[in-house]
């Protein structure tokens, strides 16, 4: 019954929400990192859905500036990427700033952000079934 799933609305919810995609993160980052399509793309896609959730639960913003920060972010990190910032700043490519800064920039990252901005916009926008 995927239809009848009631996106978030509270603040508590965008919380919970978040934190399930968080472990979702996870799993990505440590299960399932050998499988290329999940590390690569799914979880740049998830991310930003993760960083739009956060945002939620902790501040009733208006969705449509949101979705664009959190895009403008995946793009940022993606420029950051290309100009080696992780090398530059002397940070091991195994520290936490490293891992989330990351090292390898690819345009379908920013393609993936993209997608889940959108996603996360359309589910903010989504009317409660009745």
């Amino acid at each position: 019954m995927l239809g009848r799933l009631v996106p978030p609305r509270t603040r508590p919810q965008w919380a919970l929400f978040a934190a399930a995609l968080f472990v979702v993160e996870l799993l990505i980052a440590t299960v399932w990192a050998h499988v290329p399509f999940v590390r690569a793309d799914l979880g740049d896609y998830l991310v930003v859905i993760l960083i739009y959730a956060a945002a939620k639960a902790v501040r009733p913003l208006p969705r449509t500036p949101l979705a664009i920060f959190v895009f403008a972010l995946g793009v940022a990190v993606e420029i950051s990427q290309a100009l080696h910032l992780v090398d530059r700043l002397g940070l091991a490519h195994d520290s936490a700033a490293g891992i989330a800064i990351g090292t390898y920039a690819d345009l379908s990252d920013i393609a993936m952000y993209a997608a889940g901005s959108a996603t996360a916009w359309l589910l903010d926008g989504r009317k409660q079934p009745e």
